[in-house]
């Protein structure tokens, strides 16, 4: 079972003056769970924020484990970069294909060679 889908930006991200399409997300874990909690309380954000700016940051935190974008280091991919450089376009197709992949992992649980291989 593929644990990743990719696939091609609309719009693409900046980075060091040039655009870069080609991502590839994957199921968030504990590992990355816990990373973005860090980097969420590293943003230093009001407790009970109603802001939409500090909402999406929370957002992109969790995001940012889950995307790898080809050409652009990892560390890069903070929720603030995100936040500056990711269009709303992209956005909802990376959301759209984070979605997919856990759709496909749920199947995965609930196929008959799965079922009868735990039996």
């Amino acid at each position: 079972m593929d644990l990743t889908l990719s696939g091609r930006l609309s719009m693409g991200v900046p980075y060091q003056g040039k655009l870069y399409f080609d991502y590839s997300v994957h199921i968030l874990t504990l590992g990355g769970e816990c990373h973005a909690l860090e980097q969420i309380a590293e943003l230093n954000l009001p407790a009970e924020s109603v802001k939409a700016q500090d909402n999406m940051l929370v957002e992109l935190a969790f995001l940012a484990q889950q995307l790898t974008i080809l050409g652009i280091p990892q560390e890069v991919l903070t929720p603030t970069f995100l936040l500056d450089h990711l269009a709303t376009d992209d956005y909802l197709l990376v959301t759209a294909q984070i979605t997919e992949l856990r759709k496909k992992r749920h199947a995965v649980g609930e196929s008959p060679e799965t079922t009868a291989a735990a039996q």
